[in-house]
C-alpha cells in the first residue's frame, strides 16, 4: 500500500508540498486504509509527500505514525 498524504486536507495535514482543499481527514483516511490494510495481499506500507520541514513539532508525522497504528491494529 502506498499513501501520498497529499490526499489530506489542507486544515488536517499542513505538512506537504501539495496541499489539497477539501481533502479527507484522517479519520477517513483510516477508514480507507483498513479494508486494504487487512487485505491478505498487503504486504508492504509506504508514504509519500510528507515534508517534515513544515512540521517543526512533529505533531503530523506523529498523527501519521496514530492513524497507521489504528489501521494495521484492526
Amino acid at each position: 500500500m502506498h499513501l501520498d498524504v497529499d490526499i489530506l486536507g489542507e486544515d488536517e495535514f499542513p505538512a506537504t508540498d501539495y496541499l489539497m482543499p477539501d481533502g479527507l481527514d484522517m479519520d477517513e483516511l483510516v477508514a480507507l486504509m483498513r479494508p486494504l490494510a487487512a487485505s491478505p495481499a498487503h504486504i508492504g506500507l509506504s508514504i509519500g509527500c510528507y515534508n517534515p520541514e513544515k512540521d517543526p513539532g512533529d505533531e503530523y508525522g506523529r498523527q501519521l505514525v496514530d492513524a497507521f497504528r489504528a489501521t494495521l491494529s484492526a
